[in-house]
This record gives C-alpha cells, structure tokens and sequence, in this order.
C-alpha cells in the first residue's frame, strides 16, 4: 500500500483508551464501536500505534502510566474520551511538538444537566454527586481542549452551539461515528421487516434511557386501538421496566445481539429529546432497514446523511404517532450513511496525521 505519509518517516501513535474498551460486557457500546473505528482506520492504514489503558478512568493514575513511558518516539497522541486533562498537560510539557487529539463524545455541560433532567422526571430526586458532576466535567472539557491540538467532537451540532463558546474553536474539527467493519458487515437491508417498533435500551441504562422508555410506554398506550397490525419492543432489563409496561409491549431482557431485534423491526423509537451527543444505535438501525421516530430537537442535532431516514414525532399526540407508523411502510432510501459518514472520518483523521489541520491557539 503506497504510504499516505511521506513527510512523516516515523509515524507512531499514542493510543489512550478506557478501560471499557476491553470490558467484554460493554462491547455493544456505542462509545466501544467508536474506538474500534479508530483502530480500523490505524490497521488499514497500517499506521503503527502503542495503547495506553486508563484503568477507572482515573487521570492520576494514567499519568503516572505515562511517566514511565518514552515519550519521545511518538509524533502524535490520541484520547478517547474528555477526562484526562493532568495526563494530556503532562505529555504537553514532556514533549511540546507531540500532536494531541482527543474525542469528545458529548457537550458534557448540556448532557449532564439532561441527565440532572430525567432524573428529576424519572426517580423524583437528585444528589448533590448529579448536581456537583454538571460544572466538574465542563471544567473537563474546558482543560482537555486547552492541552490539545485537535478537538474532534461526535455531534456536528454541538460545535457552534458548545464548542466555540469555550474559546478554542479553531482547533475543533467533527469527526463523524461510524460502524466498524466487524459490526457493518452484520448489518442489511433486510425485505423481510415486520410491522414491528423497537426502543433499544443499553447494557448500562441511565436516566435517559429510562426517560425514553417510560415515553414510549405512554404513547403505546395512547394509540389505543389504533395500528391493530403494529408490534412493541423494549429491549434490556425487563425487571426494571415490567412494572410501567403496558400490555402491547413486549420486554425482551438483554439481547445478546441486538441487530437481530434490528433486522426485524420497520421502526425504531427513540422517545426522549434528552442527551448529547450521538445515539450510535441510530445509525446501527438505519444500515438495517429501519426508520427511526424521534422528537424533532433530537432529529435536528443528527448527521445530515441520516436526516432522510427519520420521522420527527409530537410527543402531545397518539395521532402523531399513529400517522409515523404507517408512514414506516413507505420505500426505504436507497442510501449508505455508514459509507458516507466512513469517508468523512478517514479525511479529518488523515488531515490530523499529515498535520494539515491548523490547530491554532484559543481564542481566550
């Protein structure tokens, strides 16, 4: 393969991840799938790279990690997640030329005050911790830009509207989510879909989740007798979820593969506008052939290649519901977001490690 890199004769990488990476039980994680692209894209490309793995997630201990590490073989450095500010302004200062990259996966001061949200409208109370957690991991996020290079958010939204208001929007470019292959090559179009509506769950559910669940089984129940021919699925925990249930949904407890619900499924439902930024089962869904209902503010903050696949939802009204329902049995685009998104990704993360990107000062 002819090497992409010419300038750079020594291109080796700093990999820093969370231990939840190499958690087998979060495997079917979005932020899981996010690093596998990473390691996808370094493979292909046959770009030489080292990991680091931050044990709890704790920044004192990776730093130390890093203190036993010969920094100066590496040209660039690459964090996956917005929590480890003492670790990155020490390779900052071990090795000032180091280009460093991290990715955040959400505007943490808007989703943790989501989070703060639907526990107050799920559990009816809140703790100091939930409180104390919202200004804590915006200071996080204030600190990580300020020791990098690039900033390479999740949510294309969430870059004019968060981003630059921490002053260093020069340095933020959107690197787009997409499947990795292992987990693409499972997914397609499959003509055999059912009259059937899944709200996926997660293996570690949160107030959010859970604000869209009980969502969802209000609007079930609201149809009434309405889309006789329509099935209901919540995937996760049933204990958690089987007292609130009605009648048309079924609980299927934890899937061991849920793209097989996926596959089944004309629609998937995502009742809650709560959350930053991006719900990857989103785009897991639409490579399998389903529609997805969601509350317009949460469509509008979507990647625009996934756009055409969504039917923006009135939370106010079964008929709304009803109308998105039967409008899911209309011709599916002909079109590959994954392909797309893909394509994006290799570019910005190709410009990051030919050093094309400006990565200028803050604006502060």
């Amino acid at each position: 393969m002819k090497n992409k890199w010419p300038s750079i004769p020594e291109l080796l990488i700093l990999h820093i991840v969370p231990d939840s990476f190499h958690d087998s039980s979060q495997s079917l994680l979005g932020s899981t799938k996010d690093i596998m692209g990473r390691r996808e894209y370094f493979k292909k490309n046959k770009i030489a790279f080292d990991e680091i793995v931050a044990d709890n997630r704790n920044d004192i201990d990776l730093k130390r990690c890093l203190q036993k590490v010969d920094i100066s073989k590496y040209s660039h450095a690459f964090f996956e997640l917005m929590m480890f500010p003492q670790s990155m302004g020490y390779l900052r200062q071990a090795k000032p030329e180091l280009m460093i990259a991290v990715r955040p996966i959400n505007a943490e001061l808007f989703h943790r005050f989501h989070l703060f949200l639907a526990q107050l409208k799920v559990r009816k109370k809140i703790g100091i911790r939930e409180i104390w957690r919202i200004p804590y991991r915006f200071f996080l996020d204030f600190l990580c830009c300020r020791w990098s290079d690039w900033v390479l958010p999740i949510s294309d939204w969430e870059i004019p509207h968060y981003w630059r208001f921490l002053g260093f929007k020069k340095k933020v470019q959107y690197l787009p989510y997409f499947l990795p292959d292992n987990v693409s090559e499972r997914t397609d179009l499959s003509e055999n879909k059912e009259n059937l509506c899944v709200a996926l769950m997660s293996t570690s559910i949160n107030p959010i989740l859970e604000h869209a669940a009980r969502n969802f089984f209000v609007m079930v129940s609201k149809l009434g007798d309405r889309c006789p021919d329509w099935k209901f699925m919540l995937t996760g925990d049933s204990d958690r979820f089987r007292k609130f249930a009605p009648n048309r949904v079924e609980l299927t407890g934890k899937l061991d593969d849920p793209l097989i619900a996926l596959k089944r499924a004309r629609v998937m439902a995502i009742f809650s506008d709560l959350g930053f930024g991006f719900k990857t089962k989103i785009l897991e869904a639409v490579q399998c052939g389903c529609f997805i209902l969601l509350p317009k503010s949460l469509m509008a903050r979507l990647p625009t290649p996934l756009q055409p696949f969504c039917r923006p939802l009135d939370f106010r009204s079964p008929d709304s519901f009803a109308a998105a329902l039967n409008d899911s049995c209309s011709f599916f685009p002909k079109k590959t977001p994954n392909s797309i998104l893909k394509k994006q990704a290799s570019s910005v993360l190709d410009n990051f490690f030919l050093g094309t990107f400006p990565g200028e000062e803050s604006d502060c």
